[in-house]
């Protein structure tokens, strides 16, 4: 991905590598990537494909982002929901992060 798209969520992790929150037809997912001074960048993958013939997986031959399909937007709630209910759970309470501070 070339070129920053500023309505693009983005939650940074460490120095410009971090989360997009992308939105394709109504469907929603969470990539990985890095936020440059103008750009930002996808970090893309080879997936594993199973082979029959070799017994195992093996690197497929297209190229894909790296990401989690989250689905359409009720979908994606509940799954993020979901997943910050569990690390509640794990890790306590979490300290109130100011409105300013999330990026949409």
């Amino acid at each position: 991905m070339a070129n920053r798209d500023k309505n693009k969520p983005f939650w940074e992790r460490n120095k410009g590598y971090g989360i997009f929150l992308s939105e394709y037809k109504g469907n929603y997912a969470l990539q990985a990537g890095k936020r440059a001074e103008a750009d930002d960048y996808v970090d893309w993958v080879f997936m594993s494909e199973w082979s029959k013939a070799k017994g195992g997986f093996v690197p497929g031959d297209k190229k894909r982002p790296m990401g989690v399909y989250l689905g359409p937007g009720e979908d994606a709630i509940k799954a993020l929901e979901f997943f910050l209910g569990e690390l509640k759970a794990k890790s306590g309470p979490v300290a109130d992060i100011p409105e300013d501070d999330i990026p949409f």
